[in-house]
């Protein structure tokens, strides 16, 4: 959806080519404004009664556009964002400080493998004005550390709740949801799951949340598989694939 809407934005030609940030952003936002729609149409939730969002940090794209859906009036309550063991942006809204040079680790989430959030700067721009974000800019064009003053971490931290998830959880969450529910999860909506999980553990509000994923169970399969004892064939019965 997001290749063939952006396409569509900036021409044909640049189909085959990954869209844009800031595309890929705008796409997000309109899905999102669409999900909350349907659930108004269903009734699946209230205007009045926001709705936490819990996501995978991916490549930084959806909580961008879960920010930005939220800044425009949905009744979005928490945004919750699942990193893998790559937190830097944990490490920022938490402890105030994010190392620019790390090497990141290789995950069974790679889209989230990146020690320093891309298009972070779209964030601190907008919670902590431009001068802070030329300073970041300029911390990561150098590899320095990136500091904050504590009361700016937690302008940070009340944008985005992040938590921070291993692999053998991820898989952990993966087999868990299946036992109990037979919903098949992605290892990118278990990064979701588990971090809203983690946000309600640590007194978290306990309203209705909607996750939001990136990528199908199928997309990571030998992960899904590995996780849950199962063939490929297995998962693709399972998800009513041919």
């Amino acid at each position: 959806m997001v290749r063939n809407l952006t396409s569509r934005m900036r021409g044909t030609q640049y189909q085959a080519a990954l869209p844009p940030a800031w595309a890929r952003i705008a796409v997000g936002v309109g899905v999102i404004f669409g999900i909350f729609g349907q659930l108004l149409q269903q009734r699946s939730m209230d205007w009045d009664w926001p709705m936490d969002l819990s996501v995978s940090m991916g490549d930084f794209t959806t909580p961008m556009a879960a920010y930005y859906a939220k800044k425009m009036g949905l009744p979005i309550g928490r945004i919750i964002v699942g990193c893998n063991v790559n937190g830097g942006l944990w490490e920022l809204t938490h402890r105030g400080e994010m190392k620019t040079n790390v090497l990141a680790e290789k995950t069974n989430t790679p889209k989230g493998d990146c020690a320093c959030p891309p298009d972070l700067e779209r964030l601190i721009y907008d919670c902590l004005g431009s001068g802070e974000a030329q300073r970041f800019g300029e911390a990561y064009r150098t590899g320095e550390v990136y500091s904050l003053k504590q009361e700016q971490a937690d302008v940070l931290h009340q944008a985005m709740y992040t938590a921070v998830i291993s692999d053998r959880r991820v898989e952990s969450v993966i087999a868990s949801v299946y036992t109990g529910s037979t919903y098949l999860l992605s290892p990118y909506s278990a990064l979701a799951y588990a971090g809203l999980l983690d946000y309600r553990a640590t007194g978290g509000s306990g309203r209705t949340a909607l996750l939001l994923t990136e990528e199908s169970p199928i997309c990571c399969a030998d992960t899904v598989c590995g996780a849950m004892g199962i063939s490929n064939a297995e998962l693709r019965e399972r998800l009513n694939l041919k």
